[in-house]
């Protein structure tokens, strides 16, 4: 991986930390690599098979991202077990570090992987953003409405046991 302080540099001449999601990044201390846009695509459609697969198939095309809808809807629309708000980030601040997926809804960002102490915490970007390792065992999901909408805090086990917790 490269240098999180070089990766960020060359990448945000002129912008501080917090001002965009790799800043966010990199002020948790974490070291990040980019995922390539298709590796990228691939794994937020993953995401969606698992955490968006309770969805009823009239709404399917809304909630998926397409027609203006989000992905997030999952959870905000209560199809998939969560919790939300401030015991969402209590759920996602006691994960054990490790390598993170860092998704944006938005596929004209940037993706990544990064690893660090302490889970990125993208709530103030006002964008949409889906954090979770790898096997997607547990997902962080911060919204660009956080005043209203999230953030939310779900595991798959969770939706296997068809338990709601929000």
């Amino acid at each position: 991986m490269e240098s999180c302080r070089r990766l960020f540099d060359r990448r945000h001449e002129g912008a501080g930390p917090g001002s965009d999601l790799l800043g966010i990044v990199v002020e948790a201390g974490g070291c990040v690599s980019e995922i390539p846009r298709k590796e990228s695509w691939t794994l937020l459609r993953a995401w969606r098979k698992l955490y968006c697969a309770p969805v009823p198939a009239a709404f399917g095309k809304r909630i998926l991202g397409v027609s203006g809808g989000y992905s997030w809807h999952t959870f905000s629309h209560n199809h998939f077990p969560h919790v939300a708000g401030r015991q969402a980030l209590q759920e996602y601040s006691a994960q054990p570090a490790r390598e993170l997926l860092v998704l944006p809804e938005r596929s004209s960002s940037a993706a990544f992987r990064c690893s660090s102490a302490v889970p990125p915490d993208s709530s103030r970007l006002r964008f949409d953003v889906y954090v979770a390792p790898s096997d997607f065992a547990w997902t962080m999901v911060f919204t660009h409405e956080n005043e209203w909408y999230g953030p939310y805090f779900s595991r798959a086990e969770w939706g296997e046991r068809g338990v709601f917790r929000s």
